[in-house]
């Protein structure tokens, strides 16, 4: 069993969080990342699996028998090095999609901008509509842009590549275990990341519990089976 070397110990619950590997080459670039097959595949917020990425350190990745590893050991959804970039594939059209929306919305926005220039010099009722209007905006609230930015950066990934044109290298396929330490914090979990040297919380994990309560059930209810 390959897992990343723990660095740290804590008096806490104990998840080891499953890992795809992913090594291609994508025109004259190669890619080897560990790609979260666990917990971001039990929730409705798939594209977390995005921020939850991190490159492979070869160093970093010990082999270690089960039987000695204690806590949860947390089964992969798959170990398909295929069926994850078509899925990074898909998130990347659908995020070309939401960005291009989002896109008109700030073009309609820049409009009525513009035409609060025009008319600032008459203060009457149809000037302070375009004043309300005008009210600040969080265009990309759900991280659109960013999670577009991070797949095209991170992964070479964009609505434009096809999986025909991505060579699969080996190594690929191989499940790599992160170890989570968990503690229950009155109605919210706190995850922190054992491959740091120092205590170290980890906010994709901690934000992708807290904000799926039916995950956060699941987990809580197999981490309270467990003593430490």
């Amino acid at each position: 069993m390959l897992i990343l070397k723990p660095k740290i110990k804590m008096n806490a619950h104990l998840l080891w969080e499953p890992l795809l590997r992913l090594k291609y080459k994508l025109g004259f670039k190669k890619y080897d990342i560990l790609v979260d097959v666990g917990l971001s595949d039990r929730s409705f917020q798939k594209y977390m699996k995005i921020v939850l990425s991190r490159k492979t350190v070869g160093k970093d990745v010990v082999e270690n028998q089960k039987s000695l590893l204690k806590g949860v050991i947390l089964e992969p959804s798959h170990n398909s090095p295929e069926k994850l970039l078509n899925e990074l594939l898909m998130y990347a059209y659908e995020l070309e999609l939401a960005s291009k929306r989002l896109k008109g919305e700030i073009s309609e926005y820049a409009k009525k901008i513009s035409m609060w220039n025009k008319y600032m010099k008459f203060p009457d009722e149809s000037a302070r509509s375009i004043v309300k209007m005008l009210r600040r905006k969080a265009f990309d609230k759900d991280g659109i842009f960013m999670l577009k930015g991070l797949l095209k950066e991170g992964f070479g990934l964009s609505a434009k590549v096809t999986l025909d044109r991505i060579k699969i290298l080996s190594g690929s396929g191989q499940v790599v275990y992160l170890p989570l330490y968990l503690t229950l914090e009155g109605a919210s979990i706190n995850v922190y990341d054992a491959t740091y040297p120092k205590k170290h919380l980890n906010v994709p994990y901690t934000s992708l519990l807290n904000n799926d309560v039916e995950l956060m059930r699941e987990v809580t209810k197999m981490l309270r089976k467990l003593t430490f």
